[in-house]
């Protein structure tokens, strides 16, 4: 704009003295300058409008929003398909990734805050999208050369995929439950369900495979823990709705919310404990990682 407004120069200030007559403005030199700046940004916008186009792909090519950045793969080379192994590490590290998301949306929606909202919407969009991109890799190395010892562990990894794609949903559903929700009267039961999301928040901080202080039996004992508290709520919740303390249709709200925690709570457990089988011996501190569990029966 500079180069052109130094070209046409005469122009310009020959448009700005007859404007000034037209508009009967003074011949102040300010008046002149409010002008010649005017004119200025007119012949900006004018030279820029016809290369907006050009200008906005340039830009989406050079930066991305955060939620673009954290759904492209880091660790899914295609050229390490030739080596099982390499392909099936590729995998691990990638789903430790969705793992990382899986928490922290879950998280998120437990703490209850509003502005988490958006946050949880962009990271489900970012675990969908990188769990695609896992399972077309997956699929690519299953029709590689995999030993009958490799060719056992592609499924794991869907298996995987899916409890933690099932805790995003959860967690969505969390907060959309929040908005109704009718806390029951009186400061012993409200205690209770705050100490039960509270517990369910801190089993899903720690249950992450690159997290020092996870092990597959402790956190699996933590869930059962949060179990029993959970059936003892319930039970307590039916009573006050028993007793008319409680109204039943915000009773029925405040169990499927709750078992919404618990559920979410249980994804995350699951996703993680079958992640740490495929992860190297020496990264997991249990060696009973990969054991069958029997309730995933009732979601298959």
């Amino acid at each position: 704009t500079g180069v052109a407004a130094l070209a046409l120069l005469p122009l310009l200030l020959f448009a700005i003295v007859r404007a000034r007559e037209l508009l009967q403005f003074t011949a102040e030199p300010a008046a002149v300058l409010a002008g010649f700046h005017t004119l200025f940004n007119l012949l900006g916008v004018a030279l820029l409008w016809p290369l907006t186009d050009r200008l906005v792909r340039l830009l989406e090519r050079r930066f991305r929003s955060a939620e673009e950045v954290e759904a492209t793969p880091r660790f899914l080379d295609r050229n390490v398909i030739a080596t099982p192994d390499l392909g099936l590490d590729a995998i691990a590290l990638e789903l430790t990734r969705v793992g990382q998301i899986a928490r922290r949306i879950a998280c998120g929606a437990l703490v209850g805050d509003k502005r988490e909202a958006d946050s949880i919407a962009a990271g489900q969009a970012s675990l969908a999208t990188l769990v695609g991109s896992i399972g077309e890799f997956t699929q690519l190395l299953h029709r590689s050369n995999l030993s009958r010892e490799l060719a056992a562990l592609p499924p794991i990894t869907l298996r995987v995929s899916r409890h933690y794609s099932e805790a995003a949903e959860l967690s969505g559903m969390i907060v959309a439950g929040r908005e109704g929700l009718v806390i029951p009267k009186g400061a012993e039961l409200e205690n209770e369900i705050r100490e039960f999301v509270e517990q369910a928040r801190r089993l899903i901080a720690r249950a992450g495979v690159e997290e020092d202080s996870y092990a597959v039996e402790s956190v699996a004992e933590e869930l059962a823990g949060l179990e029993t508290r959970y059936r003892q709520l319930k039970a307590t919740l039916l009573e006050a709705g028993s007793q008319g303390r409680v109204v039943v249709r915000d009773l029925v709200g405040m169990l499927d919310w709750l078992s919404n925690v618990r559920r979410v709570t249980e994804q995350i457990e699951r996703g993680t404990r079958f992640l740490a089988s495929l992860m190297p011996a020496d990264s997991i501190k249990a060696s009973d990682a990969s054991q069958t569990d029997p309730g995933d029966a009732v979601l298959d």
